[in-house]
């Protein structure tokens, strides 16, 4: 298969096990952007022993076994390595990172990645780099290093400067790791790069929302919401809470009411949902259903970033101190 026919191949997290964290929303937005690529030419080379490892190694993993993916990958890996087939070990170790990403062990996954891109670049295979990049951000940033992750990005877009989707990554691993005001710039880049763009107007209208921004907030979470693209539970519950709290802010009790009861119908268990919960119970006077709520933000696995929990802890200690 040649490198440009190879080149054309998306790298998509197979089946993830429950533990592991949910693809992040700009990610999906990522692979929804890669779902008209061209399928890669057939060609002998795909009989190769290290070939057929690689297809095992991804049906594997889609169909949940992990250990049997992981056992599959690392033996094509050799085999593409002792080939001297430095693009299939590239596109190899680009499978061993979403094998990881699946299985929740998002260091492992974040190294085969950064091998990856490091292969693919020797190469120039520029798109698979550009791939790279996006799978290695999302890993660092599903773990919590927001930092790295926006250094990752801002790496890629000095090879794809404009790029939408890495743009609208910055943003949100900017705003994640604490810089709302710079990450409304990088939203705003990505919306003027492409329009069309659900992901970055929820990230504007939640930053808007969070920031008190209530009219500007649903202006784009609207907008958000009128863009008729295939979206994850969370990130729709994301939006429906953002525009909750715009609500809430506004005034509209009862229509903040329902919007926010309908994106903990979506996803129950969503840190951000349950924490603008908190904030809008506050608004509306109810200060035991806000610590109530607050509580259980704090008390989620899945963590608030970390200006945001301590902006939940700064509300439920005013709470204690008025219980006094």
């Amino acid at each position: 298969m040649s490198s440009s026919a190879r080149g054309a191949l998306a790298h998509r997290p197979c089946a993830a096990r429950a533990e592991s964290p949910p693809l992040s929303p700009w990610y999906w937005a990522y692979l929804r952007s890669q779902d008209t690529l061209p399928e890669p030419a057939e060609s002998s080379d795909d009989s190769t022993t290290p070939a057929r490892l690689r297809a095992a190694a991804e049906a594997a993993c889609s169909a949940g076994d992990l250990s049997a993916a992981r056992q599959a990958i690392a033996t094509a890996i050799d085999g593409f390595l002792t080939a001297g087939d430095s693009w299939g070990t590239a596109d190899a170790l680009a499978v061993q990172g979403s094998i990881a990403r699946a299985a929740g062990d998002l260091r492992s996954a974040a190294d085969s990645y950064r091998s990856a891109l490091s292969a693919f670049t020797v190469i120039a295979d520029l798109l698979s780099a550009a791939r790279m990049y996006a799978a290695l951000a999302e890993a660092l940033f599903a773990a919590g290093e927001y930092d790295r992750a926006a250094s990752v990005l801002l790496e890629a877009l000095g090879r794809l400067p404009n790029e939408p989707v890495l743009l609208t990554g910055l943003g949100y691993a900017v705003w994640y790791g604490g810089h709302p005001a710079d990450a409304l710039a990088y939203l705003r880049q990505a919306l003027d790069a492409g329009n069309d763009n659900r992901t970055a107007l929820s990230g504007l209208g939640q930053i808007e929302a969070d920031l008190g921004r209530a009219a500007a907030a649903l202006a784009d979470l609207d907008l958000a919401l009128g863009l008729n693209h295939d979206a994850s539970p969370e990130e729709d519950a994301d939006i429906r809470s953002a525009r909750a709290l715009a609500l809430a802010q506004l005034g509209q009790q009862t229509e903040a009411d329902t919007e926010v009861g309908r994106a903990l119908r979506l996803d129950p268990g969503n840190v951000r949902s349950l924490q603008r919960n908190g904030r809008i119970r506050l608004l509306h006077g109810d200060e035991e259903g806000a610590r109530v709520a607050l509580n259980s933000a704090l008390a989620t696995p899945a963590r608030l970033p970390a200006d945001e929990a301590a902006e939940a802890k700064r509300l439920l200690k005013q709470l204690s101190a008025k219980r006094r």
